[in-house]
This record gives C-alpha cells, sequence and structure tokens, in this order.
C-alpha cells in the first residue's frame, strides 16, 4: 500500500471492506507514520466491511483535516482544505450486498448527513455494489429496478456525475471479476459534482500491486484557482549507493559512456556528448528505481521481522 500510494503519487486513498483493527492500525502508524496517516470505521463485526481513508502525509498536510463516520463501517466523511475557506468533502462507502440493504443505503446517508448536520459530499467513491446502467455488467443485466431509483435519487439530489463514465460513454471496462458466476462488473466508482467534474482528469480504472479481487479506480482533481505544482525533483534513495548490483550496473554503464565519448568522430542534434550523457543518466535512473521497487518490500519485511524478535 505504501508503495503504491507513493509510485501512483495517490493524495488519498478510499478503502473499502478494510476488515480493520486497532492492532493493525497501530502496526500501520508505527511503521509508516512519517508517510502515511489513516482514518477508519470498522463498525462492531472486525471481519466484516469496514473503510478506511489513507493519506499521503508527503503530498497532503493533515492538520486541518476532518473526518466524520456517518454510518459505521458502511460510510464516513473526511474533509479537506481546498481553496481559501473551501473545503473537499470525500465520502467513503462500502454499499451492502443485498438488495433491499442497498436500496435502504442511499436513502440512509442523506438522512444521516442532515442528522449530524454533515454538508453534502464533493465527491463520493466506493464499492457501490450495484451498477447504474447494463453496459457495466458482463454479460449485460439491469440491476434492480428499486435499488438503481434510490440511488440515482440521492446522486441528483447532490448533483453528483459518474466521471468515469462521463468521460467514457460507451466504454467497457470493470473493476471487479466474480469467480462464481464468471462476470465482471463496475461496481467502484467516483462521483463527482457537476462543478468538481469540469477539471478533473486522468480517470482509470487499473489492477493495483495489491492483492486484491477489486481493481482501483482514480482521477486527478484539479483545483482551477491554484497555481500549478510539478511533480518534483526525483532523488535517488541512499541506501541505494550501497547496494551491489546498482554500483556494478553503474561502472558498467559509465565504461559504456566513457568508450562512447572515447570513439565519437562527429556531432549531431541528435548524436552528442549532451544527448549520450543524458541517455547515461536515464539508465542510471531507471536501474536504481528497478532495484529500490525490488528491495524496499525485503527491507520492510526484515525490519518488521527485528522488530518482533
Amino acid at each position: 500500500l505504501n508503495q503504491v500510494m507513493r509510485e501512483e503519487r495517490i493524495a488519498i486513498l478510499g478503502i473499502q471492506e478494510a476488515h480493520l483493527t486497532q492492532d493493525f492500525i497501530d502496526k500501520i502508524k508505527h511503521s509508516f507514520d512519517k508517510r502515511l496517516h489513516v482514518e477508519w470505521s470498522q463498525g462492531t463485526n472486525p471481519n466484516k466491511g469496514g473503510i478506511a481513508f489513507v493519506i499521503n502525509k508527503e503530498l497532503m498536510n493533515i492538520n486541518n483535516v476532518r473526518f466524520k463516520e456517518v454510518i459505521p463501517g458502511r460510510a464516513a466523511m473526511l474533509t479537506v482544505p481546498w481553496n481559501d475557506n473551501k473545503r473537499l468533502r470525500i465520502l467513503n462507502i462500502y454499499a451492502p450486498n443485498d438488495q433491499a440493504g442497498n436500496a435502504n443505503f442511499w436513502k440512509e446517508i442523506p438522512s444521516e448527513l442532515v442528522r449530524q448536520s454533515i454538508a453534502p459530499p464533493s465527491v463520493i467513491l466506493g464499492d457501490f455494489n450495484i451498477v447504474e446502467d447494463s453496459i457495466d455488467r458482463l454479460p449485460n443485466r439491469i440491476d434492480n429496478p428499486e435499488t438503481v431509483t434510490s440511488l440515482r435519487e440521492m446522486r441528483t439530489d447532490m448533483n453528483l456525475l459518474d466521471g468515469w463514465r462521463t468521460t467514457n460513454p460507451t466504454e467497457k471496462n470493470y473493476t471487479h471479476y466474480a469467480k462464481g458466476h464468471g462476470s465482471h462488473s463496475r461496481l467502484d466508482r467516483i462521483y463527482t459534482t457537476t462543478a468538481l467534474n469540469k477539471t478533473a482528469t486522468d480517470w482509470t480504472i487499473e489492477q493495483p500491486a495489491i492483492k486484491t479481487d477489486h481493481k482501483m479506480v482514480t482521477v486527478r482533481l484539479t483545483n482551477p484557482e491554484m497555481p500549478y505544482i510539478g511533480r518534483g525533483r526525483w532523488t535517488m534513495q541512499i541506501h541505494i549507493i550501497k547496494n551491489k548490483r546498482f554500483m556494478e550496473g553503474l561502472i558498467e554503464k559509465g565504461i559504456e559512456q566513457q568508450k562512447a565519448e572515447t570513439n565519437a568522430t562527429g556531432r549531431t542534434e541528435t548524436n552528442n556528448s549532451q544527448t549520450r550523457y543524458k541517455s547515461f543518466k536515464d539508465d542510471v535512473i531507471r536501474l536504481a528505481r528497478k532495484i529500490a521497487k525490488e528491495d524496499t518490500p525485503k527491507i520492510l519485511k526484515r525490519i518488521t521481522q527485528l522488530e518482533q524478535e
């Protein structure tokens, strides 16, 4: 999880069917407190349901982040600073799997928001356990009309759009595969307000590098009033310098670079000292990233073993 959020530069990750306990949260805090912050709601059964927000502290300041449980283990609101006095409100949901419970869930959410004096969400994300259109199931089929109507009424009242479907009106893609039935469905979705959807980009559905039976849905939310901030300059982790494979590869690449310079006979726009040096640096960066990706899980596993001894 830590590696996925770092490599994909995910600021906020919503997790459903989390099955969390306080002991597990304490372990995450102990191992990743400098990088990750977790807000969670499990409900009364640690073996069923549960939702969580994981915040990347390298990308976000958590000082003014607010978390509110709406329906224990099923729905929770994260409020983060957006611009000036504005706030971005993200509702993480894990909807019931049964039709009756699912239909009632979409009525219970707005009722609880009103009862607890919580402002409507700017974004709803999670596992909806229902699709609105037959195109989102393979084989195609229509879900229970009463349940679909209940969901649509809630999102219409909140002025929310299915961002991925709005961007890809005819495309077929799915987030869950049911082995028992051999069926695919797009159960996991992100809804945004109409205004927020205008500047939302990079809608994706992809398999994360985490063992899960659901694919990950992502979107880049852009505040048009904020200045553009780039990805920053990549830096190599210090421990890579002591890695034997890296040093051997670095020396090999360096010798190749030196020979290329020595044997160079002419200069063109595409073949000169500057382009060759850039190629050398790119090769070194790729090597360092590859080794870091392979070694980081081993290092974390070793740290855990030492802590248990």
